[in-house]
């Protein structure tokens, strides 16, 4: 896959992993050299299982908040994400 990307010219590849249909980890590779993080989920509610549907999805980029994201493994998460 990383190869087909790379050729395909994109920047990033985001992997997601699922146990039993529930999701339960992300892998999210800069492409060509990385960084590379790997993120557990926990306690996702997927779209389709919420009880109120809610209307169309909003395009916009979300706001992430880094509050304490200090250190350098902070910053690199900041920057990854």
């Amino acid at each position: 896959m990383i190869d087909m990307a790379i050729k395909k010219e994109q920047t990033d590849l985001i992997i997601l992993h699922e146990h039993r249909g529930e999701p339960d980890g992300m892998i999210i590779s800069h492409l060509p050299l990385g960084p590379t993080i790997y993120l557990g989920l926990k306690d996702v509610v997927l779209r389709h299982d919420l009880k109120d549907k809610p209307a169309t999805m909003s395009e916009a980029y979300p706001h992430l908040i880094f509050e304490g994201f200090s250190t350098n493994l902070g910053n690199r998460v900041m920057h990854i994400l």
